[in-house]
Parts: structure tokens; sequence; C-alpha cells
């Protein structure tokens, strides 16, 4: 096998890609947790395997009080025994950099954490988590950085994707408009009937592609402007020596700073427009789709609605934990939300990543093996996460399993049948 795996993961790979489960038995499989799944607090104790872990973390907190907290030692000692026993995440994203300074983590280790537990790595386009990453990178204590970072001008968020007049896409901010992408009409029209997925036309694929390279990333300027900014801010800093250049580099960089996650929505936004924007078998424009009508035709997928979970088990909860709605995907849309990993890997798996690809595949061909095809899969969806910031598949993961089980597809279902089959299945004890 060429997907180079944990043991654990490498476990599950051969399960789902030989195991020869029906969406039954993959719902079994995962609401009896077969699967060893990976845990924070798990992962944590590997990372610091000392008995003193929590009382560490207790003495850090001590010192280092959060501004907003309720400042008693009984309620952050609380949280922490939660957080090592397991009982629950933290919530903040300055809590895994507190956590790192506090254990003395690497900077690698701080983004494994926050990959598996927020959806992203570092946003090294954050002024506030770059300058965190740096002083953690050099073994600088955590209150050397506030006082630091408590001397800069405040980083914004500057760089966004805004809609001109003429319907083009600007990523754009106080430097200016620096790229330009196709318009995507997101129009809010009558709902059109269901049907099935688009059928794409080379006429689809977005500019500067070229669709039979297995560089699954973009050769037009526009498509990797936002990608190369943040990759040439996170080595610029890599190249800071001490204090002074530290702070030359962040007032260079202010007004390339940003929270938002450009690349996972410019990503979003081809997918989506796939489904909003179908074409016909001749290649011909319909009806565009509602947001509504996109949400509940392709993302539903059977999953039951409303917020209570009081009686979902754990995979049920993990799955079930975010699942986009029409609220969510007006948010995104809007920018006023990250795009979260979980419907990233949904419409890779409802699009089957066509908007990516000529119409012509060679991994439809009958001689391509199963193997193949699921290996092919794996490399371009942890070439897209990476891309986009986001932690690799990890099939101790409940939803990364299921994403792989889906993608396993041997052709007489599409992947989008088998996710919803399997989500059927598994909540079908649920009342909607």
């Amino acid at each position: 096998m060429a997907v180079h795996l944990t043991q654990g993961s490498a476990v599950e790979y051969e399960n789902i890609l030989y195991g020869n489960m029906s969406p039954k038995m993959a719902a079994d499989y995962l609401r009896e947790e077969r699967i060893s799944i990976r845990s924070f607090s798990e992962t944590l104790k590997r990372m610091y395997p000392h008995p003193d872990i929590i009382q560490r973390l207790k003495d850090f907190y001590r010192d280092n009080p959060m501004d907003g907290s309720d400042g008693k030692p009984s309620s952050m000692k609380r949280k922490i025994q939660n957080w090592v026993y397991g009982r629950n995440l933290p919530t903040n994203r300055e809590d895994y950099f507190r956590i790192a300074f506090a254990l003395g983590l690497t900077e690698a280790q701080l983004n494994f954490l926050l990959g598996m537990c927020t959806d992203y790595a570092v946003q090294y386009r954050d002024g506030r988590e770059v300058v965190l990453s740096w002083f953690l990178r050099n073994e600088y204590i955590y209150g050397e950085a506030e006082d630091f970072l408590s001397s800069l001008p405040q980083s914004g968020n500057h760089l966004r994707y805004e809609e001109t007049t003429d319907g083009m896409h600007n990523l754009s901010g106080n430097i200016g408009a620096v790229l330009s992408i196709p318009p995507a009409l997101f129009t809010e029209t009558e709902s059109a009937p269901v049907k099935a997925l688009p059928v794409q036309s080379p006429a689809s694929l977005p500019l500067g592609r070229d669709p039979h390279s297995r560089d699954y990333g973009y050769t037009g300027r526009g498509f990797t402007e936002a990608s190369r900014i943040t990759h040439e801010i996170r080595n610029e800093f890599q190249m800071v020596r001490d204090t002074e250049e530290l702070r030359a580099c962040y007032i260079r960089n202010l007004d390339r700073f940003g929270q938002m996650h450009l690349r996972s929505y410019y990503y979003f936004r081809q997918y989506l427009k796939q489904l909003v924007q179908p074409l016909t078998v001749f290649g011909e424009d319909e009806l565009d789709y509602s947001i509504e009508t996109v949400t509940d035709t392709y993302l539903t997928l059977h999953m039951p609605h409303g917020k209570n979970r009081r009686n979902y088990s754990l995979v049920q909860k993990l799955i079930k934990q975010n699942w986009p709605n029409t609220t969510s995907i007006r948010s995104i849309l809007s920018q006023t939300e990250d795009v979260p990993r979980k419907l990233l890997l949904l419409l890779y798996v409802v699009t089957e990543n066509s908007d990516f690809r000529s119409d012509y595949r060679e991994l439809d061909e009958d001689y391509v093996s199963l193997e193949e095809k699921v290996e092919d899969h794996w490399w371009t969806l942890n070439a897209l996460l990476t891309e986009c910031g986001m932690a690799n598949l990890d099939l101790r993961n409940a939803f990364d399993w299921l994403i792989m089980y889906s993608i396993s597809t041997d052709g007489e279902e599409s992947m989008s049948e088998r996710l919803e089959k399997v989500i059927n299945e598994l909540f079908m004890d649920i009342q909607s």
C-alpha cells in the first residue's frame, strides 16, 4: 500500500478497502465504536507523557489568567481536568496556544492539535497567531509573547473576496485588489426540481486549470494568490532571528493579515457553484438552484434536524456536529464564518470532485483497480486539505472514516448515495 499510515489508521484503511462492508455494516461498525477514535486527551498525554500535566496547566493559567474569565481557581481547575480526562475540548483557539506554551510543545504539535480539534492549523496570516507561533518556536514564555503583542498595532481582517459590479470576484484589502476570479453567480431563484448531480463539461472547469494535471492546485496567478500570500508570510516569519526583526516583519505585513481562510473559501465557492448552477448533459445552463434547494437536495443526506443530541451516541454526536444548513452556508458565503473542514469534505463527495477534472478520467476505466481509485482520492483530498491549512484525513476520526468509506465505492452507486445510506442507517433510531 503506497499510503503511509500509523498502525491504527492502517487497520481502518484496510477495513474500508477490503472489508466488503455494506452501508448497514459500515453504520454498525461506527455505531458499535469498533473504530478506535482519536481523542484530544489521549493525544495531549502522548505529547506530554508526565504525571504533572494537570499541575503544570493549573500553574500556567494561574500565572496567565485569560481576559473575561471568572478568575476562580476552582473553575479553571475543573476545566483543565475535563480537558485532560477527555470530558470535553477547549473551545477557544487561544487555549491551544496556551496549552502548547504551558507544556513546552513544539509548533508541529500545536498544529496537530489545532487541526484535529478546530479544523485549521495555525493561521499564518493572522497577526496574533503568527507571532505566538514565533515565540513558541523560539522557546520564549507566553508572557513575553503577550507583552510583545501588546506593543504592536492590532492586525485586522483586511483581505477578503469581494464581488465587483461586473460580477468578478477580487481578493482585496488595504493593499487593493490582488486577485480576480471568474463570476460565481449565486442567485437566489425559485427552487428548481430535484435532479441528479450536474454533468460537467470542459467549459465549466476553472480558468488556469490543467484538467489532466496531478497538481491539484491551480496554475493561474489569480487562483494561487491567496495561498501564495500565506506561504510568503509564513516563510518570512520563519526567517526572523530576533524580536526587532519580528516587529519589522509584522509591520511590513500588517495589510496582508486576515483571519479568514481564503483558499478554502475559494474551493467552497467552486464546489458550490456546480450545485447552484448545474449543466445539462448537453452542457446547457439550467435554472439556478436556491441555497435552500442545494442544502436540502445535496447536503442534508438524511441527517436528523434539531440541536438536541441528548440521546446520541459518541459517534453520532461527532458526525452530526456542525452539519451544514442553509443558515451556515449563507454565513460562509458572506464571509462572516470560515469554511468548516466537514463541509469541504462533504462537497468533495457530493460533487465527486468533478469541477477539477475533465470529462475523461482514466480512473473511470475498467482496468483501474478500486485500490488505485481510492489511493488517488486519498492523495487528492489530502493535497486539498493541506493547501487549505486543514488537517489531513485521519481514519481514527469517525467523520473522516465515513468519507473514506463513501469514496471507496465500486461504481455501482455514487459517493453521495453511499454516504447517504450509511447516515440513514446510523441515525435511523433518531427522530428528526
